[in-house]
């Protein structure tokens, strides 16, 4: 009988096994809205991500972002694609 984690619904449905790959957290970082930077997570961990979360709703665009899996470099710059309209941002980045 093979052995691992496996999780079902009501309806014995696998939601997760031990192959499935689940994203993680690794840090949260305020960007104001002309600011441009990078982060970095270690790519050994598995394949980066991130996701800027506007401080300004519903007007405003928040950063455009680049990842380069192999280096783990994430880095944002205004979107200047809206003129005028760049908000602070929180950047949530983590690896999957």
């Amino acid at each position: 009988m093979p052995a691992g984690l496996q999780v079902f619904d009501a309806s014995s449905n696998i939601l997760l096994d031990l192959t499935d790959r689940a994203s993680r957290i690794v840090g949260v970082v305020f960007i104001a809205g002309n600011a441009s930077g990078s982060v970095f997570v270690d790519p050994s961990q598995g394949t980066p991500w991130a996701v800027p979360w506007p401080r300004s709703f519903p007007i405003g665009s928040a950063h455009k972002i680049t990842i380069n899996p192999s280096t783990g470099q994430i880095d944002y710059a205004p979107n200047t694609s809206v003129a005028g309209l760049q908000v602070d941002a929180d950047l949530f980045y983590g690896v999957y």
